[in-house]
């Protein structure tokens, strides 16, 4: 209506997409469209559309506002009262219009005398308008009492549609979901329901980073695309083959629905899901670990990010759930943290945090504490032990040789190099301070900014070089010379040492040489007067430009990088500690506590145990599956308790955030009324 209400005037609805427009050479009657709307109306609804979950028919909703006699005229729909839905347009929002016009269609499909007890119909209806609301106060009453194989058929569709409101409705009203996980579910729900482009980047991951879990879920997603097709090694036919009992999927289905949950991105839905499996700390850092991963191989940055954030979710609600159950048992949260589960790789809690790189689940206290009382008896030699133990037999296989005074002194160079290995090896002993730990972390993130930095200083280094060995020097043919001056002097010179020889007036002949002496460089190219016959208009200002690049652009660059990583280490000081100290711990985690040099002989006996042991071994039996040993299913109850009292209370935060929401919305509300009030007295007062 017009602001000023000088001429009726009616506003149109930038919400449609079509409007039809009825004129017949009038102005000031609205209702002239009144006949051509009815029998717009009564064509619409005679028509049938297959689809259509009315029998066939196209619904139609009348919307009456504001009265008059074409409204009175419509007799018919007053005489049919459960037809009617009355709103009160001064309280009406677009959610309340919306849920009335929904309201209005279903009652009009339940009380049809042939769909009025077509529950599952209507429990589709309401799923297909994603009307939570209605299927909660009508369909799912006390009245009722819905059997799981019910709630089945509209739990696929409410998956595939991605509605997590639905599906917890599901589950609350009699759903087992792991009945409902059949192997023909999952097949479907894998194979035509499951993102091609995902599937992608899962091999992808799988291949770039060769990791148990992903190798593992990427085995289930591919299994379930072929429909569980294997090759026949003697006829090379595919035959189809059903799962067998002691498949991990049939044993552990809740898992794999929630790989397809997250795998896809599906934030609420796999919230749902997760809340329903055992074992939900190994879930949930099992799902950062894959999103974390999969984030690294998405092209698309917004899709990246989406996964990342995700797997930050999943990583604080570990972290919680893992304090819950540790403020409530020590001894029982510590055994979560090693309980492993085929479903996720075999691998644990500790495994999976740590691959997932979860520093801040790593730094909880609990964990902390689990690794102080860890026994220190086993560990494989990392990278470094190996080449210091390498080093010092071949030095002392030099130094046996002591006739041969090259062999001797070739031993006591190594022998120096070892001291170099083994006095480093020290450094990360200090990893287990509090104040030097950061320190040997921020040395080596820095150590890494380094390597990328020679990338870049590289570019200039050798465009220096090859330029100035063009200019000054020609036909030089040894190589070691050729190196000196094309990449070591130009390095030298990042760190302040001038060359010397790009300055004809000072340029020194006693240190070159022009016959070829292996001891000194090869002389600058002379003219016909016997001096060089670079041009020092170009070799100066090319060394100036060098130096000004070099020492201040690309080293100040390297000082901003080295401050961005000190301080990104800063920040979650504290975090960056202990999950370093993790790795430390693991080191020593199970060396043996014989000393050397006897430790040799503990260590062939085992070599030769294992020798032995892959030589005469037999078919092993079957082991128990996880989750159905006694102390496991201990653990994971106790671990279910501990959830539902976490859930307890994020839903009583989220209550009490949306009250606190609502009570500023209505003081917003009063306010923005007090303004308007005082706004007409200020307009009353101009006019």
């Amino acid at each position: 209506m017009d602001d000023f209400k000088r001429d009726p005037l009616y506003i149109l609805d930038n919400n449609h997409t079509h409007l039809l427009l009825v004129d017949n050479g009038c102005h000031g009657h609205p209702t002239v469209e009144a006949k051509l709307r009815n029998q717009l109306e009564k064509y619409i609804s005679e028509r049938t559309i297959q689809d259509s979950n009315y029998g066939g028919k196209i619904p139609i909703v009348c919307f009456a506002q504001g009265g008059g006699k074409e409204t009175l005229k419509l007799k018919e729909i007053l005489e049919s009262s459960h037809l009617l839905t009355v709103i009160k347009m001064e309280e009406a929002g677009d959610e309340i219009v919306s849920n009335a016009i929904s309201y209005a269609l279903y009652k009009a499909f339940s009380t049809n005398e042939q769909d009025k007890d077509n529950w599952n119909g209507q429990l589709k209806l309401l799923l297909e308008w994603n009307q939570l609301d209605l299927a909660s106060e009508e369909i799912f009453t006390n009245d009722r009492r819905w059997e799981s194989a019910d709630l089945q058929e509209v739990m696929f569709t409410a998956l595939i549609k991605d509605r997590p409101k639905f599906v917890r409705l599901f589950l609350e009203n009699g759903l087992n979901l792991r009945k409902f996980l059949t192997n023909d579910v999952l097949t479907e729900l894998f194979s035509n329901h499951f993102s091609t482009l995902v599937y992608r980047n899962l091999q992808i991951a799988k291949n770039s980073y060769n990791d148990a879990l992903l190798t593992f879920v990427w085995k289930l997603v591919a299994n379930f695309r072929r429909g569980f097709r294997k090759e026949d090694r003697n006829s090379r036919d595919e035959i189809d083959v059903e799962l067998h009992d002691v498949s991990p999927i049939t044993r552990h289905p809740l898992q794999a629905l929630f790989i397809w949950a997250i795998l896809q991105n599906k934030k609420e839905l796999s919230k749902v899901i997760w809340e329903q499996t055992r074992g939900c700390t190994l879930a949930a850092l099992g799902a950062s670990k894959l999103l974390k991963t999969l984030a690294k191989v998405k092209n698309d940055i917004n899709a990246a990010g989406e996964s990342e954030e995700l797997a930050n979710e999943y990583e604080t609600r570990a972290v919680e759930l893992f304090t819950e159950c540790y403020s409530s048992d020590e001894g029982l949260a510590e055994q979560l943290l090693v309980y492993s589960c085929e479903a996720w790789g075999k691998s644990n809690c500790l495994e999976l945090a740590v691959e997932a790189t979860d520093q801040h689940f790593i730094a909880q206290p609990g964990v902390q504490w689990y690794m102080n009382g860890v026994n220190y008896f086993t560990d494989l030699w990392n990278v470094m032990d190996t080449l210091g133990l390498f080093y010092f037999i071949a030095g002392i296989v030099f130094r046996l040789h002591s006739s041969n005074k090259t062999s001797l002194y070739s031993g006591r160079v190594i022998f120096c190099l070892d001291y170099i290995i083994f006095t480093l090896r020290l450094i990360h002993i200090f990893t287990v301070s509090r104040n030097l730990g950061p320190k040997i972390i921020m040395l080596q993130r820095m150590l890494i900014d380094v390597f990328f930095f020679l990338f870049l200083f590289a570019v200039w280094m050798v465009a220096f070089g090859v330029a100035r060995q063009g200019i000054l020097r020609q036909n030089e043919h040894r190589w070691r010379w050729i190196f000196r001056s094309v990449i070591y002097e130009p390095y030298l010179a990042m760190f302040g040492q001038v060359p010397s020889d790009v300055d004809g007036t000072t340029y020194d002949f006693s240190h070159c040489t022009f016959t070829g002496n292996e001891s000194k460089p090869l002389c600058v190219e002379l003219d016909e007067h016997n001096l060089p016959r670079f041009p020092e208009w170009v070799t100066i200002p090319l060394v100036c430009i060098y130096m000004l690049s070099t020492n201040i652009l690309l080293v100040n660059l390297l000082v901003a990088m080295f401050g961005y990583t000190v301080g990104t280490v800063q920040e979650n000081n504290d975090q960056v500690w202990k999950f370093q100290r993790y790795f430390l711990v693991q080191e020593y985690c199970n060396r043996l506590n014989i000393p050397f040099p006897f430790v040799v002989f503990a260590y062939f006996y085992m070599v030769v145990k294992k020798c032995f042991w892959c030589c005469c071994k037999r078919k092993s039996t079957e082991t128990s599956p996880c989750c159905f040993k006694n102390e496991d299913s201990e653990t994971l109850a106790w671990e279910g308790v501990m959830k539902e009292n976490y859930l307890v209370k994020i839903n009583t935060k989220a209550s009490g955030a949306s009250e606190e929401m609502r009570h500023r919305f209505r003081q917003l509300d009063t306010k923005i009324n007090d303004l308007k009030s005082l706004l007409k007295e200020i307009a009353n007062k101009i006019k």
